[in-house]
């Protein structure tokens, strides 16, 4: 899968006039409030941030290239459509039919692991794709009917290690004028902090400096490194089974569910992620996850549901397709139902449709 970027957060001022750097997320990981904005249409940023901030990491940023814009300000009403999702939230629908065991446990965690060792070497591959992304984002009512619906087209361009996104349209509008403006300055912007978080990385490991930690490049990086935490804390039960072949591939599919009585996750993030089940498919002749489905099993409360809350249901489905030499994601969807304070329900469906990979060079002539 490609990977996917974001600048550096901008810099505060402290106590004293002196200025001091803010909290800094993940390269792969959208600005909560600007994820938020985009999402929900709220301008609420650091609230609603707050509220679904942790889904952002283990769901939307590692699987899609998710830009932190205002593209979706607001879905226009679309009256009589059609419902598209169910009145309640159903569980995840088995698409393995009977499913032959392959293993428990330890080979489960086994084939994740050898996934693991083979990063490197996709992402090398990943790291020359250019590709579009249309995101269409769906407001839905209480019965669960669509009620509006808004679409941006984003370029996704790599960078010195990441993929950097541009605007092109809103609502199959080309944009222009002051937009087109303001875009060309972020970009640029996004280019001058990509090329020196790559100097600090680079300068950091010639001098073998030990508290340096270089931090992921790309939503994959992020996606991985939190496969790796789930095993190494024993967050999820688990067991391998023998999947239905995929494009044509042979796969084996990673189940997954929480484990009961964990309770130990170190971050607000891996505490969302400790909730959910689903399942990885693999590709195990190639060593790469060709699809990932995950649901919330439980309700994530913030500040004992005073700021907020997630709801079971909230889900994401990341579909791909293989070209020959790697898995690519053809359609991400994600449903949210969430709560601000006491006063909003939120529901909404995103798709995240990728367009035209093609590796930098060819993209060029």
């Amino acid at each position: 899968m490609p990977p996917v970027c974001t600048g550096r957060p901008r810099a505060r001022r402290g106590g004293g006039g002196k200025r001091r750097r803010g909290r800094r997320l993940p390269s792969g990981v959208p600005p909560v409030g600007s994820f938020c904005r985009l999402l929900f249409g709220l301008r609420l940023g650091p609230v609603c941030g707050l509220l679904v901030g942790p889904l952002v990491g283990p769901l939307v940023g590692p699987l899609v290239g998710l830009p932190p814009t205002e593209a979706f300000a607001g879905a226009r009403a679309a009256p009589g459509l059609p419902p598209t999702l169910p009145a309640q939230p159903a569980p995840l629908p088995d698409l393995t039919g009977p499913a032959k065991p392959l293993g428990g446990q330890e080979a489960a965690e086994s084939l994740l692991r050898s996934v693991l060792e083979h990063r490197p070497a996709v992402r090398v591959v990943e790291g020359a794709l250019t590709f579009r992304q249309l995101i269409t984002t769906e407001s839905l009512s209480e019965e669960r009917q669509v009620v509006g619906t808004a679409n941006a087209l984003y370029e996704y361009t790599p960078v010195a290690g990441r993929h950097l996104w541009k605007l092109l349209e809103r609502d199959g509008e080309p944009i222009g004028g002051r937009d087109l403006r303001r875009e060309e300055r972020r970009y640029r912007k996004a280019v001058r902090d990509a090329v020196r978080e790559a100097q600090e990385d680079e300068a950091a490991l010639a001098r073998n400096d030990s508290d340096y930690e270089v931090k992921p490049k790309n939503g994959m990086d992020l996606f991985y490194k939190i496969v790796r935490d789930a095993m190494d804390l024993g967050m999820f039960d688990g067991d391998l089974v023998e999947g239905p072949p995929l494009h044509g591939r042979e796969m084996q599919i990673v189940r997954f569910r929480p484990r009961p009585g964990f309770d130990a996750a170190p971050s607000r993030m891996l505490s969302v992620v400790s909730k959910c089940e689903g399942e990885l498919w693999v590709d195990p002749a190639e060593r790469q996850v060709a699809r990932v489905r995950a649901r919330l099993t439980g309700e994530e409360n913030f500040a004992a549901g005073l700021f907020g809350r997630l709801y079971r249901g909230t889900s994401a489905d990341v579909e791909s397709g293989f070209d020959g030499r790697i898995w690519l994601p053809q359609r991400v969807t994600m449903t949210v139902d969430a709560r601000l304070y006491f006063i909003r329900r939120l529901r909404r469906r995103v798709h995240y449709d990728f367009l035209g990979f093609r590796t930098l060079t060819a993209s060029r002539r």
